[in-house]
């Protein structure tokens, strides 16, 4: 890093996320640490195998409640007691440790309330939004623009970014939603969500792997959910499976009730011995079990957020070296062609079915499209150049970096 700091500052990270499963904030921390900062996270409720303290200069904070993703009543109810919860800790805490800057992760947006009496008493508060709630909300329950739900969503996101000092988000596009929506351009910078070299490590996962799987491996890890659209590769392993005899799809995340659809579907298929369903895992281990993996998918429908949103899969794909297949969205057009990432229309099976075959056949074609995305992505855009940008914020907030 060319920037380091000067004199020691405290940042407290406040997100409704276990630490140890959200890449974008570990990534921040550790970096954090390394140009001299005290780092303190609070956080939902951890897991008992999850160790408090990751590693020195990081202190895990963990409030007594779990992040509710079921919807309905419950998920709203879960929101609002996260936000008086974290608002309790992140004030306790202040006063106890007098944070420099308080980083508030969205979602919610809300969230930002927690930072308001550290705020009066001079801390300064980032709100980070990883995904626009309004975007996302439609989405996620299928609402339109003009419900009220969204334009609520829409007024809680003007406030919350009026509420803090710098606002972050997570690629170009987001920015422009959000300022078309009444966030001054100048108050946002932009944090590509590049994935952390130090948990993504190439070299070292292949120096790790050692001898390659007799196994031709699809790989999905993240959200489990209607709008990822993984009934798709699971709908073609029929057709995979007749000229590639080896094929395996793995998918990782979360069990929760479309986790069980897709278990069924599997089921109805016949493909069983086909698919391959973990529960989540750490970042360093999704990292190894992506280097194990020949075909990085993405299958998402393209919605009012779904064509917006880098996903951090698709990126971690690139970085660790293995060719993608993707539905063809507007955010990966954004950043990638066809010579660097092999696109399907969405939804439509037999082109999924044609272009991972391509892959399959042509040993040379996956190589060259590894290439090609190394060019077109991974030598531009690096995790250290994104949180050089965050450090600039953080000397215009403080005049604590050189």
């Amino acid at each position: 890093m060319s920037k380091t700091l000067t004199k020691p500052i405290k940042v407290c990270m406040v997100v409704n996320q276990i630490y140890h499963t959200d890449t974008r904030v570990i990534s921040y921390a550790n970096a954090l640490v390394e140009t001299g900062a005290q780092v303190h996270v609070i956080s939902s409720k951890q897991s008992p195998d999850d160790s408090l303290n990751p590693k020195p200069g990081i202190t895990i904070h963990p409030v007594p409640l779990g992040r509710n993703n079921d919807g309905g009543l419950s998920y709203v109810i879960n929101y609002l007691l996260a936000i008086i919860l974290f608002a309790f800790y992140t004030t306790a805490l202040h006063f106890r440790y007098n944070y420099d800057v308080i980083h508030i992760h969205n979602m919610p947006d809300t969230l930002v309330l927690s930072a308001l009496l550290p705020k009066l008493f001079g801390a300064k508060v980032i709100l980070d939004i990883h995904d626009p709630m309004p975007n996302m909300f439609m989405s996620k329950f299928g609402v339109g623009a003009e419900s009220g739900l969204v334009k609520f969503l829409k007024v809680q996101e003007r406030i919350s970014a009026k509420l803090a000092d710098e606002v972050i988000t997570a690629n170009p596009i987001f920015k422009e939603e959000i300022s078309e929506r009444g966030v001054p351009a100048q108050k946002i910078t932009v944090v590509n969500n590049i994935p952390n070299p130090r948990i993504f490590d190439r070299a070292g996962a292949q120096k790790e792997i050692g001898q390659t799987s007799e196994k031709f491996t699809l790989i999905y890890p993240g959200t489990l959910a209607s709008r990822y659209s993984l009934d798709i590769p699971i709908r073609a392993l029929p057709a995979l499976r007749k000229q590639i005899p080896n094929i395996q799809l793995t998918i990782i995340g979360k069990k929760n009730e479309y986790a069980d659809e897709l278990v069924a579907l599997v089921a109805a298929l016949g493909v069983s011995e086909l698919v391959n369903f973990t529960s989540h895992l750490p970042a360093s281990q999704v990292a190894l079990e992506i280097a194990k993996a020949d075909v990085g998918i993405y299958t998402a429908i393209p919605d009012a957020h779904m064509d917006i949103a880098m996903p951090g899969k698709v990126l971690e794909y690139v970085v660790m070296g293995i060719p993608v297949v993707a539905s063809r969205l507007r955010i990966l057009e954004a950043f990638f062609d066809d010579n660097s990432m092999l696109f399907f229309s969405p939804g439509v099976v037999d082109e999924f079915v044609d272009q991972t075959l391509k892959l399959y056949f042509d040993r040379e074609l996956r190589k060259k499209m590894t290439n090609n995305a190394d060019e077109v992505f991974t030598y531009k855009h690096t995790w250290e150049n994104e949180f050089r940008n965050y450090l600039t914020m953080i000397d215009k907030l403080t005049g604590s970096n050189t």
